[in-house]
Order: C-alpha cells, then structure tokens, then sequence
C-alpha cells in the first residue's frame, strides 16, 4: 500500500476489491478495507474495480501531503 499513494497522485489507478462501501468499523487493517473508506468518504473514487483520485484540487493536496510529511522516511 506503501507506494499506491505515490502512483495515484501521478493519476494511475489501482485495482482493489472494494469491502462493500463499508466504512463503520474503527478500524482499518487492510489495504481494501482502507480504500473502502476512503472511497466512502469520497477521498477516491471507485470504478471498474479499480480506485483513483476523482480530481485535480485533491490530486494536489496528495502531492502536497507526500512533498511535506515524512511518508518517505520510514
């Protein structure tokens, strides 16, 4: 999961199984399970199997996140 952020913020989709739209429990293990909440919570979108980033502004806070956190670091 580690370098699916980097590959959707150059605007690649990534296949997933998406866990039913279901993001009611408190916590997140899986890679599906986090991308099931994230599609929810429209921070992506889902479609044909696969999630992206649905736009521009988002696109640009990712990369924004990426360029200022410590994502590559650890």
């Amino acid at each position: 999961m580690r370098d699916d952020p980097v590959l959707m913020a150059a605007g690649e989709r990534i296949p997933i199984i998406l866990q039913g739209y279901a993001a009611t429990g408190t916590e997140l293990k899986t890679r599906n399970q986090s991308y099931s909440a994230m599609v929810v919570y429209e921070l992506l979108t889902y479609e044909n199997r696969e999630v992206f980033i649905p736009n521009r502004e988002l696109m640009s806070k990712y990369n924004e996140l990426l360029l200022t956190n410590d994502y590559f670091k650890s």
